[in-house]
């Protein structure tokens, strides 16, 4: 479930930093690897769940209906601890970069501190064209009004 994070969340899961977003996920047998850890692919997957809830809450919709869309250009994660099964934690969001055609999103996963972090980066496209294109000016607006001073190039 999407939640825009009060401070006794954040408390709850040791999150620090500027977080608006985050989703809670609980490790499940099917998310490990032989080594009982929670499997690598399954961190980016709640990257992807997150950024997906982060939208529909921001647009109360996703864009597969409209005349854009969004794609990756590019997706990392660094691991600082591992997970296993029944482990309860927060996958955190935020958009940390406006660019005219793209945008930076982090991501943070976290179960008593920090266990790891992500970074997308995605681009808007035209469905009619299959071109690039300008982030549109509502969206922009919504996202500056959710990151505030946190966002990098609002004004771009």
């Amino acid at each position: 479930m999407p939640i825009l994070l009060e401070k006794s969340v954040a408390s709850t899961f040791g999150v620090d930093g500027a977080w608006h977003f985050g989703i809670e996920v609980e490790c499940c047998y099917g998310d490990l690897d032989p080594n009982q850890h929670v499997n690598n692919v399954r961190y980016l997957q709640w990257c992807e769940d997150a950024r997906e809830a982060y939208f529909r809450a921001l647009l109360g919709k996703w864009t597969l209906h409209s005349s854009y869309g969004i794609v990756l250009r590019a997706l990392e994660f660094t691991f600082e601890q591992s997970l296993s099964i029944g482990d309860r934690c927060l996958v955190t969001a935020r958009t940390a970069e406006l660019k005219n055609t793209s945008f930076i999103q982090q991501y943070a996963v976290w179960k008593d501190g920090l266990v790891g972090t992500g970074k997308a980066v995605c681009i808007f496209f035209d469905r009619a064209s299959n071109q690039k294109m300008a982030i549109p000016p509502d969206f922009r607006a919504l996202i500056t009004g959710l990151e505030g001073d946190s966002l990098s190039g609002a004004a771009n």
